[in-house]
């Protein structure tokens, strides 16, 4: 609206001086306050990928944000995390989870995969939160 002309501290103000050129989501990673846990990663021939489950239990005493994000890394170049929701500055696909954890509350992540028949799938997760 026209009242949020060249007021710095609106972030959608209106001028033709003070345009935002970009806003950032500052990743910090919180891995060390959750306890994360994997199911083993199976293959579904009837729906052909791969699929597993993450458990990651906030083991802290205070709430994990919304949203947290959680990052997979150590993915062979022929496997693809097709239920990402983003990529790091990295390459790096995450899922996005929009809810508060509560300390000693666990959220269930599922992971699908696609590659190759035969493919071992590793990888090592991380969870991050934006500043």
């Amino acid at each position: 609206p026209e009242t949020y002309r060249s007021d710095e501290n609106r972030p959608e103000r209106i001028s033709d001086h003070d345009v935002p050129v970009v806003f950032l989501r500052l990743p910090v990673e919180i891995t060390s306050s959750v306890a994360i846990t994997s199911s083993p990663v199976n293959y579904n021939p009837g729906q052909q990928y791969y699929m597993a489950n993450l458990q990651v239990k906030n083991a802290s005493t205070a709430p994990l944000p919304n949203p947290f994000y959680v990052v997979l890394e150590g993915l062979a170049p022929s496997v693809i995390l097709q239920n990402a929701t983003g990529m790091t500055a990295e390459g790096l696909p995450d899922i996005t989870v929009e809810r508060n954890l509560r300390p000693n509350a666990t959220e269930v992540v599922q992971l699908r995969f696609a590659a190759p028949a035969g493919t071992e799938i590793t990888f090592t997760a991380r969870v991050y939160r934006s500043l």
